[in-house]
């Protein structure tokens, strides 16, 4: 007499199967990291690979079993993407304000006393600082609204 397969028989399959696959968290355990490629510069200067581990990282582990819903963590690294946008738009904000308050009168007067007493370097890197903030502002206003449109999205 041949034995016939049970019907729940791939039920049961799926459930070991789902049983034995790795978390989120330890799938981002075993990214790679590192590079073999010794002329590989752009690694080592922009991590994107732990970038991508940090975000799957803050993601998982929040749920009952270790595990969260994927809406609710996309929802959360968003939520992360647009304080990083209010705080990268405050920090500018503030180095901006610093500058332009030491154009003031009062500013212009401790400028002046700092120059005499630096022997003239702080006029030197105080129009330096001047050229740089000028020079990168556009590229911190783009990359503070790509910020929000991310974060947002």
């Amino acid at each position: 007499m041949e034995k016939k397969p049970h019907k729940h028989g791939s039920f049961k399959n799926q459930m070991r199967q789902a049983a034995s696959m790795a978390s989120p968290q330890a799938l981002a355990n075993h990214l790679s990291v590192g590079t073999t490629d010794p002329k590989s510069y752009l690694s080592k200067i922009f991590p994107g690979q732990k970038l991508v581990q940090r975000a799957v990282h803050m993601n998982s582990g929040q749920g009952p079993s270790g595990m969260t819903n994927p809406l609710i963590g996309m929802k959360n690294l968003g939520d992360y993407i647009l304080d990083a946008g209010w705080g990268s738009l405050g920090a500018w904000a503030g180095i901006k304000a610093l500058y332009e308050a030491s154009k003031s009168n009062g500013g212009k007067l401790a400028g002046f006393v700092a120059d005499i007493a630096s022997g003239g370097t702080y006029g030197i890197a105080h129009g330096a600082v001047g050229g740089v903030l000028s020079a990168i502002g556009p590229f911190v206003v783009m990359m503070v609204v790509a910020l929000f449109f991310f974060g947002a999205t």
